[in-house]
């Protein structure tokens, strides 16, 4: 974090929100030597390189049978966009190889990192209006506050994405799960029970 940090303009610096220094490298390190311990098999947690900045890789962590849903449901989308048909379980089952075509052409294309995040459809095909063609009249609003300092079971906010909807479903549903979460871990030791639910 200190070498990147150090990387940034003046700029940069002056506008970078940094919430606490986890020392993730280290952290990392550790996590990759506990996991082979595990048997995770519905989750895939990994390093994968950050084609924007090399010298920062990023971490993924993906829901395989989610991801694979996700594809589907938006199937046309994706073969309209890419021009390619393909199947979904076999692109999912390669998310972790950096030479993959399917995953090089999709993280290029924000419309499609907004479908797999969880923005919901209608968000990410006006996120992509709004700045592919600069549409002054499609206006948004942030699904939530951005909130500073240190995120905990009681205060954690939701997914921050642009919502172009008033009544936006994808914001409701995800209010609905962070109450069920809020639930599940009330009284519960949070490590405990999260490598019990990795490993359902």
């Amino acid at each position: 974090m200190k070498t990147l940090y150090s990387q940034l303009s003046e700029k940069q610096k002056n506008q970078a929100v940094i919430l606490e220094n986890y020392d993730l490298p280290k952290n990392w390190e550790k996590w990759s030597a506990f996991q082979n311990q595990l048997d995770i098999k519905r989750f895939a947690f990994f390093l994968r390189e950050n084609l924007e900045n090399p010298k920062v890789p990023e971490i993924w962590f993906v829901n395989i049978l989610q991801t694979v849903s996700t594809i589907e449901g938006h199937y046309d989308l994706f073969t309209e966009v890419l021009g390619i048909n393909f199947e979904p379980h076999q692109v999912v089952a390669d998310v972790r190889d950096p030479k993959s075509d399917f995953w090089k052409k999709v993280l290029e294309e924000p419309l499609f990192l907004g479908i797999l995040y969880g923005y919901g459809r209608y968000n990410s095909l006006s996120f992509h209006r709004k700045y592919a063609y600069n549409d002054p009249d499609l206006n948004f609003t942030f699904s939530d506050k951005c909130k500073l300092g240190h995120t905990s079971l009681s205060n954690f906010p939701l997914p921050i994405f642009a919502s172009f909807s008033q009544k936006d479903l994808v914001i409701k549903q995800y209010e609905k799960e962070r109450k069920m979460i809020k639930k599940m871990y009330k009284h519960k030791d949070f490590v405990t029970l999260t490598l019990k639910k990795l490993q359902k």
